[in-house]
């Protein structure tokens, strides 16, 4: 099963909602369908896009990369960012100059590419409005027990905003990005909306400790933290459809239910004309704290 994942999580290497696409896949014997994601912060820093293509479920190879193609994101100030591709990194464009977006700001992407080689380039557009963050008060790191093993939990002190909100989490343990996509933490408002988020359990972590305590198994689905690390705890605001993307995203590769059926056959994008991924854009928002 490990293709059916490759080529789904391939679109997470990692914004306006009003038009959303659902791409349905078939994906025994699907031609290759043009692979497009891409993620615009208020971070000053390259800016980029990732561009590859799916292969056939039992195709046993790698996504392969798409190179050549003309990349633009225009901002809502009119200003034109030119994306050229990675010379290291083939498939990855950046932009020429390090960019920061901001939030209230709508970003517009088209890739010009024509990836079925028949000689005319297709077109692929999305956009994306950056919202506003969170503004976080503080982070606390707690201990639990867990199924009888020790867990440090991450609990989050801010004001919620008042409205319906949308935010998944990530986390760097020691500078190094300890937790990929199919571990962001995923949260909506629901049951909080405009609410102060008094120590607000958003994570948990094992306990490097007992790592010999897993199977190795159980040490794949499972992110470690030991007493004395710095953790950076980065907290989004995101759009709602990317926040469907992505719990989507995890479902395809956790199987939506273990119990019932696999996994699904589409996955619900915002890149046009047929394209498979998601181009969006959010304003981290990071507190550091030390394991206790």
């Amino acid at each position: 099963m490990r293709n059916i994942y490759t080529n789904l999580l391939v679109l997470l290497f990692i914004f306006t909602t009003s038009c959303t696409e659902r791409i349905d896949l078939d994906l025994d014997s699907a031609d290759p369908v043009i692979v497009i994601y891409g993620t615009v912060t208020d971070t000053l820093a390259y800016q980029s896009v990732a561009i590859s293509s799916t292969v056939p479920y039992f195709e046993m190879e790698h996504n392969p990369t798409v190179s050549g193609a003309h990349v633009t994101i225009t901002t809502s100030e009119n200003e034109i960012w030119t994306l050229l591709e990675n010379d290291n990194q083939k498939g990855t464009y950046q932009t020429e100059t390090l960019r920061a977006g901001k939030p209230g700001e709508t970003y517009h992407l088209k890739v010009e590419y024509d990836f079925n080689q028949d000689g005319t380039t297709e077109l692929y557009e999305a956009s994306s409005t950056m919202l506003s963050p969170i503004q976080l008060d503080s982070v606390q790191i707690g201990r639990m027990d867990h199924m009888g093993k020790n867990s440090f939990t991450v609990n989050l002190f801010a004001q919620e905003p008042v409205g319906e909100d949308f935010y998944f989490s990530k986390y760097y343990v020691n500078d190094t990005l300890a937790t990929k996509l199919s571990k962001y933490g995923m949260m909506n408002d629901l049951f909080m909306d405009g609410e102060y988020l008094n120590g607000y359990l958003v994570y948990f972590f094992a306990d490097m400790a007992e790592i010999d305590d897993y199977s190795d198994n159980s040490k794949k689905n499972r992110t470690f933290l030991s007493s004395g690390d710095e953790l950076i705890v980065e907290f989004n605001r995101i759009e709602k459809s990317y926040y469907k993307f992505v719990k989507q995203a995890q479902d395809v590769k956790d199987g939506e239910n273990p119990m019932f059926g696999g996994p699904p056959s589409n996955i619900q994008g915002n890149i046009s004309n047929g394209a498979v991924g998601f181009f969006s854009t959010y304003s981290p928002a990071r507190l550091t704290v030390v394991v206790p």
